[in-house]
């Protein structure tokens, strides 16, 4: 796994998609993944699901870690095409949420549920953008939900209630969009880490479970928060 940065490497270099990490915040221990990819005019772009309904398709930053797909070179073509896709194909914007099910893309890049509140984080937005294309990164039965997923998952449950309450949805909204939300962490809804998924798009031979990437991570990890106070 070769972690790549402005420091060392030029992002011009990139095969067609990768994936990129950074810490938005020097003071919270809080990571955002997206996906980089070249678009038809050879421009490298950077999709990403920024917060609650804002899908974002920027140039890359260099404040980012950017990580090459080990996939050939037809397939890594073929997602850089989705990515382009599923921009286009979402103007309005994803909605936030903790879990992975009830979501998906469908044959256009157009975002699914199977229920109006079910949305997806930074990280998942990158697992289903993959399996919608029929190449898994995640293993999701060899992903257990871990104590400290149900105290994160509280945590942004909140920023995201406050979020709702400023853009003006109705009390009944915010709700049952609690209650459904509430109802996954009940459940032992996992999380997936933004290092984690970023690994597992690096990684060969995918989809991984969370301890095949456990280690990976925590090196990725250590270079993005050394990156950040650099």
């Amino acid at each position: 796994m070769e972690i790549k940065s402005i420091i060392d490497s030029s992002i011009d270099d990139l095969e067609h998609i990768g994936t990129a990490i950074y810490r938005p915040d020097k003071k919270r221990s809080q990571q955002h993944v997206g996906i980089v990819y070249k678009d038809g005019s050879g421009n490298v772009r950077l999709l990403h699901l920024a917060w609650h309904y804002i899908l974002s398709d920027d140039a890359f930053s260099d404040d980012y870690l950017w990580l090459e797909s080990p996939l050939d070179e037809i397939n890594k073509i073929h997602l850089a095409t989705v990515c382009a896709l599923v921009k286009d194909s979402n103007a309005e914007g994803i909605p936030y949420g903790i879990g992975l099910d009830d979501t998906g893309f469908n044959e256009q890049g157009k975002f699914e549920s199977t229920n109006p509140y079910a949305g997806l984080t930074c990280a998942t937005f990158v697992i289903q953008l993959y399996q919608s294309q029929a190449l898994p990164i995640i293993d999701t039965t060899k992903w257990k939900h871990r104590k400290a997923d149900k105290r994160w998952q509280g945590q942004i449950l909140q920023v995201v209630e406050k979020t709702l309450k400023k853009m003006g949805e109705s009390a009944s909204y915010i709700h049952d969009y609690l209650r459904y939300q509430k109802g996954l962490i009940a459940k032992g809804c996992a999380r997936y880490k933004p290092e984690e998924v970023a690994v597992a798009a690096t990684l060969e031979t995918p989809p991984h479970g969370a301890e095949q990437v456990k280690k990976p991570a925590a090196q990725l990890l250590n270079a993005v928060v050394e990156y950040a106070n650099r």
